[in-house]
């Protein structure tokens, strides 16, 4: 009998988890955790954002001072932007998609990118036909007024 209470207390000793193994076992905050929050986070700002855009956007009309709110749209148009791009990642990150986000993100600002080239290309097309519109009118109004006609 005295063998085998005698095993049993030592079984029983060798179950007892010891301290340093629990503390190797708790886990710290984990990824998705930290997605979750920053992407609430970011929602938030952008919802408060937004409405302090509006109230402001509506007191400056109501004043006439358009261009503090053009500096204010512009201003609004940089954290929408980059509170986009951060609520994008934060999904990706939540999700487990981020290399998927980073090339949508890439695919999206390089069509930006061509789009805005070439609406440029259209806008200097413009400025030199009216340039040398410009150029002709006023060799014709100065040809009038000496009374010489080419």
């Amino acid at each position: 009998m005295e063998e085998m209470t005698g095993k049993q207390s030592e079984i029983k000793e060798e179950n007892k988890p010891v301290e340093n193994e629990q503390v190797a076992t708790k886990q710290g905050i984990s990824t998705k955790t930290i997605s979750k929050v920053t992407t609430t986070a970011i929602a938030t700002t952008l919802v408060a954002a937004n409405m302090f855009n509006t109230y402001q956007q509506a007191s400056l009309s109501i004043s006439g001072d358009e261009i503090q709110s053009q500096q204010l749209t512009n201003k609004m148009a940089y954290l929408n932007e980059g509170l986009g791009i951060a609520g994008a990642v934060g999904v990706g990150a939540l999700t487990g998609t981020l290399p998927l986000v980073a090339v949508g993100l890439a695919v999206k600002y390089s069509m930006q990118s061509y789009q805005t080239s070439q609406a440029n290309r259209v806008k200097q097309a413009t400025w030199q036909i009216d340039a040398l519109t410009n150029s002709e009118k006023q060799k014709r109004l100065v040809q009038d007024k000496t009374g010489v006609r080419i």
